[in-house]
């Protein structure tokens, strides 16, 4: 393929932002379509660009967020690892995998913020503290979702690569990847829409519990 070289610095900072930006832009669209899809019955793209605005600055934030505490996290712990380097390699790797650790655990308990800002139409905030509370309600059910939805992903993501890139099987790959992908996707919107369904039944149930008792 053809390549371009970029050495004006300033130029290289636009593009990568400009393309970041517009890369969540589309995301946006495409997951709030698959949202649409899962809760109305049909997407509605002209209703969905009318609030894509407020979704698109969450998403970004959202972004923003977990880019600044995976930085915050990761400088004491490179710190503490070249510090104890000297004294043992082992102790350092292991402090380097407990903080991925860490960051991971994050990752998966906010993996549904997005889910409900779009699916719920939530805020960022509730729709952060929600995906917190939803995973940890059902921590074994989203692993094993997860586990599954990465398997078969990477699994055909091999298999859609076997064709050469003169292969008329590679449009065969690349729509496969296309149906298979937005699948796996709207999978997990489908599983959140469940799960929040019967967390907020449960939750209201003992709600009624508490109220009754404290009436009688």
């Amino acid at each position: 393929p053809t390549t371009y070289s970029i050495s004006d610095e300033m130029l290289w900072i636009f593009l990568f932002l400009g393309l970041s930006l517009g890369g969540l832009l589309v995301g946006g669209i495409y997951l709030g379509l698959i949202a649409q899809q899962v809760r109305d019955g049909a997407p509605n793209l002209p209703r969905l660009l009318a609030t894509l605005p407020r979704y698109w600055l969450s998403v970004l934030i959202l972004v923003v967020a977990l880019l600044l505490i995976g930085s915050t996290l990761s400088i004491p712990i490179i710190i503490a690892a070249a510090l104890l380097s000297s004294l043992s390699a082992w102790i350092a790797t292991l402090i380097i995998w407990v903080g991925f650790m860490l960051f991971l655990w994050l990752i998966l308990h906010l993996f549904f913020t997005i889910h409900g800002i779009l699916l719920n139409q939530q805020p960022l905030p509730k729709a952060a503290w929600n995906s917190l509370r939803l995973v940890a309600f059902n921590s074994f059910s989203v692993m094993g979702l997860l586990a599954l939805v990465f398997a078969i992903s990477a699994g055909l993501n091999y298999l859609w690569g076997l064709p050469q890139d003169d292969s008329w099987m590679l449009l065969v790959g690349i729509a496969g990847h296309a149906v298979i992908s937005s699948t796996l996707v709207t999978a997990t919107f489908v599983f959140y829409q469940d799960r929040y369904r019967y967390w907020r039944q449960v939750q209201d149930y003992f709600t009624q519990r508490q109220k009754d008792s404290l009436e009688s």
